[in-house]
């Protein structure tokens, strides 16, 4: 759903359901758990991009806040390593666990732009955008004081970007 179902839409949800199905079973078979906080790479398909990286959240659970709050630190901090061992220049988030997850959207955004201030790259990644779908985290950006750039791409939906580098 949300950002992961627009995203499974605009890369091709054959294909990239596929390839997370494999990229799973390689990850058991490793005796890996795909836990909050690890990343994996796939192909992007039809995306204008050179892959994804999807990235594990926890779900938010109030009795087990400073938990959540970490391994949304540590799944923000995997992908950011993960691009740039990759030698990506740039790299784009959804508010991570904003949405079905339930973290509540203002700690979100304070974890996502926390995280993204506070990596220091060692390659090529130079730029990280934070991407939002609808007028809620949206608004609460702007009341951050982030320049918003909206994009209408060509996809089923509005998607708004917001360049925090």
């Amino acid at each position: 759903t949300g950002a992961s179902l627009a995203l499974f839409e605009a890369a091709g949800r054959k294909e990239l359901e596929a390839e997370c199905a494999m990229r799973y079973e390689e990850s058991r078979k490793k005796g890996r758990q795909l836990v909050p906080g690890v990343s994996v790479l796939t192909h992007a398909y039809a995306l204008p991009a050179k892959a994804i990286l999807h990235t594990i959240v926890p779900k938010w659970n109030g009795r087990r806040s400073r938990e959540c709050y970490e391994d949304l630190c540590k799944s923000y901090a995997s992908a950011l390593v993960l691009a740039d061992e990759m030698g990506f220049e740039s790299i784009a988030f959804p508010v991570l666990a904003s949405g079905n997850n339930k973290f509540d959207a203002n700690l979100a955004i304070d974890i996502a732009t926390e995280s993204l201030a506070q990596y220091q790259p060692k390659n090529s990644l130079s730029q990280a955008y934070i991407v939002t779908f609808g007028s809620h985290i949206t608004q609460k950006m702007r009341d951050r004081g982030y320049e918003v750039e909206e994009v209408i791409e060509a996809v089923r939906k509005v998607t708004e970007f917001y360049s925090i580098v």
